[in-house]
């Protein structure tokens, strides 16, 4: 099969998904780039993939395309209650993990790409781990005990092993270790507060003119996660660096009430899940996710 009988994938996809998704229709962002995709019906196979990854535009696209499709569907699951509609955007967001975020050619040909199809900055590789690792971490509701614990840990390593990859400067690299010391602390496990602290401030030094709205979102945070554990440090560093940047940006004040919001509703959630699932679903439905998630043998 040549190139030219590959399917051509459609860069407009990527605008009106990304459009849905930052207005808040999830659910229709993830079909737009589902349907780019060609899923569920023609679904991409490996053959076609790796051909894809010799046109770097295409490559680019492709690689814009799955990450909305799985961010999206992760979404969708992160904002129902009921365990069947969990279950299912969270099946197809795997399937996407498994076809073509794990194709080998796919990740070869992705490594070294930063930078979409349109020059904007976009590193795919520590992004898409990152999108498995939030992934890992929405599935994590339906379970309880060592299940649960698997699929966050599970998330927790994938994040370690991709910041172990990243050199020094990355950009993602800060916001990958604050994410992970922040899951440790949350669950009331060991984490690394120096290396927490030090990652926080290169976020700072290179947001605060770059991307203020991602540092006011990351202090918002600590200073709710600070709270909630009982960490006067962690909260007050945070609230500091808050307050600098909401008093250029006053409007970004909601922040930090909607992150306690977002906790608050995270942890009633969980407590009806729990019980719902016990009458919804079956065990070994939403253990074949977890197998197929965090590619159990």
């Amino acid at each position: 099969m040549s190139l030219e009988a590959v399917r051509r994938l459609d860069e407009q996809a990527i605008e009106a998904s990304e459009y849905l998704r930052k207005n808040n229709n999830v659910i229709e962002a993830a079909e737009v780039a589902a349907y780019a995709l060609g899923f569920p019906e023609n679904p991409l196979d490996s053959e076609e993939i790796a051909q894809i990854c010799e046109d770097p535009e295409q490559r680019a696209i492709l690689g814009c395309l799955i990450r909305l499709h799985v961010d999206s569907l992760k979404s969708v699951a992160n904002e129902r209650i009921f365990p069947p509609g969990i279950l299912k955007p969270l099946a197809e967001a795997t399937e996407t993990i498994n076809s073509v975020y794990r194709d080998e050619n796919f990740v070869t040909a992705i490594s070294d790409v930063s930078q979409d199809h349109r020059g904007r900055d976009h590193n795919f590789l520590p992004e898409m781990q990152r999108d498995v690792a939030k992934t890992a971490k929405v599935a994590s509701v339906l379970f309880t005990g060592e299940e649960e614990a698997s699929l966050i840990e599970y998330g927790e390593r994938l994040l370690e092993e991709t910041y172990k990859t990243l050199l020094d400067g990355h950009l993602t690299k800060p916001l990958i270790k604050i994410e992970l010391e922040l899951s440790r602390l949350n669950r009331g496990a060991e984490f690394d507060r120096e290396a927490l602290l030090e990652e926080f401030n290169k976020l700072i030094v290179t947001d605060q003119a770059g991307n203020p709205h991602r540092a006011a979102t990351v202090a918002s945070w600590l200073v709710v996660l600070g709270q909630r554990n009982n960490d006067e440090e962690i909260k007050e560093i945070g609230w500091r660096v808050f307050q600098a940047i909401v008093s250029k940006h006053p409007e970004w004040q909601f922040m930090i009430p909607y992150e306690r919001k977002k906790q608050v509703l995270a942890q009633q959630r969980k407590r009806l899940v729990t019980i719902l699932k016990l009458f919804t679903t079956s065990p070994q439905t939403r253990r074949e996710l977890r197998k197929e998630l965090i590619e159990e043998k």
